[in-house]
């Protein structure tokens, strides 16, 4: 047996068939762990022939994943979320040319989203041998244990996830569980706080959400002070962009330098806060410095690995920026430089238009 495949259910009714569908013709073995559904997400698993196992729930994705990793017949597993769905793009693709690479022990594969059009698509590891690996984290969990990874061509997944009613259906259950998971405000996972935040926003619990703006910078003002950094930064990188912005749009240019400044000494290089900064300056009519962090945000992401930011930032956004400082210091040649950039990339970024008509009127 070379290829496993296996998925976490609970009441997937509405996704199992299209996701089991997808890769029925590809693998040797059909797992499905339940987490106690009460509608037609077994009898649905039945009929695509699946082994059905049954996980008591206990608060942990990584706890479940890694209690069905152990069920698991052989050396490779595709670990998949009911809401997603195997798109095969190459005719010639074979899964089992790549089991018998030796070298690799797993493969990213590209995530479209459905229901968020204008999103950047990302990557999830969902393929790989599971004998010497394992999930940490009880919500975004992680896998753990795998050296070389590739990423998988000629293949993608689509997730429909982000869905109203799948928002609406998720969104009490994953909020009662992140506000276990963050109730310890001496050791905050600031990533659960940038999704519990997120949560909030979306069933417009609009003081919740601040509440959590709140929480993070109670606790990072002291490091950011000292300018010792977390040892749990996943997340952290976001909340200091967000931080930020929010400090900077009350004027107080003060902390958002303070935040911006530090954080660039934790994440040198990193587009968002390098365009945070250039925003403090501009704000404060620094065009020349502020000219200078805006180019950066082109540079330096030519230096970085990470994913894990809107494609704006070096992109339209310090390019728009820079239009605004060169039309401030009379220099209309790299104004019109950058104007022109903005016209050629219009088609990729519908925000871009809007930055138009607001050059439009500098004019």
């Amino acid at each position: 047996m070379l290829l496993s495949f296996c998925v976490i259910t609970k009441n997937e009714e509405h996704n199992l068939s299209r996701c089991l569908n997808s890769v029925k013709n590809y693998i040797d073995e059909l797992v499905v762990v339940d987490t106690g559904s009460t509608d037609q997400t077994l009898a649905i698993a039945e009929q695509y022939g699946a082994r059905i196992l049954h996980f008591q729930w206990c608060d942990s994705f990584a706890k479940a994943r890694n209690f069905a990793l152990q069920q698991i017949r052989s050396e490779w597993v595709l670990f998949l979320d009911a809401d997603e769905e195997m798109v095969i793009t190459d005719i010639n693709f074979s899964f089992s040319s790549l089991l018998n690479n030796s070298k690799i022990d797993g493969y990213q594969i590209e995530i479209q989203e459905f229901y968020l059009k204008n999103e950047t698509n990302h990557t999830g590891i969902k393929l790989y041998r599971h004998s010497d690996s394992y999930y940490v984290g009880d919500y975004h969990e992680i896998i753990v244990g795998l050296n070389n990874i590739q990423l998988l061509n000629g293949i993608h997944l689509v997730h429909y996830g982000y869905s109203p009613n799948a928002l609406a259906t998720r969104a009490k259950e994953r909020i009662r569980l992140l506000e276990k998971l963050t109730n310890n405000p001496e050791i905050l996972d600031l990533n659960l706080m940038l999704t519990l935040e997120g949560l909030y926003r979306e069933i417009n619990q609009l003081e919740k959400a601040e509440d959590c703006y709140q929480k993070v910078y109670d606790y990072l003002l002291p490091k950011l002070i000292t300018q010792e950094k977390p040892d749990k930064d996943r997340g952290l990188q976001t909340w200091l962009l967000m931080l930020g912005l929010q400090t900077l749009n009350t004027n107080d240019y003060d902390l958002s330098s303070l935040i911006a400044q530090v954080g660039l000494q934790w994440f040198p290089n990193y587009p968002p806060l390098l365009y945070l900064n250039g925003k403090i300056l501009s704000q404060l009519s620094f065009y020349g410095g502020a000219i200078f962090y805006y180019k950066q945000c082109f540079q330096c992401y030519q230096q970085l690995n990470d994913e894990s930011f809107d494609k704006g930032f070096i992109s339209y956004l310090p390019a728009y920026e820079l239009v605004v400082a060169y039309h401030y210091i009379k220099n209309d040649q790299l104004a019109m430089f950058w104007t022109k950039y903005l016209l050629k990339i219009k088609e990729l970024y519908p925000k871009v238009q809007e930055l138009l008509d607001r050059i439009a009127m500098l004019q």
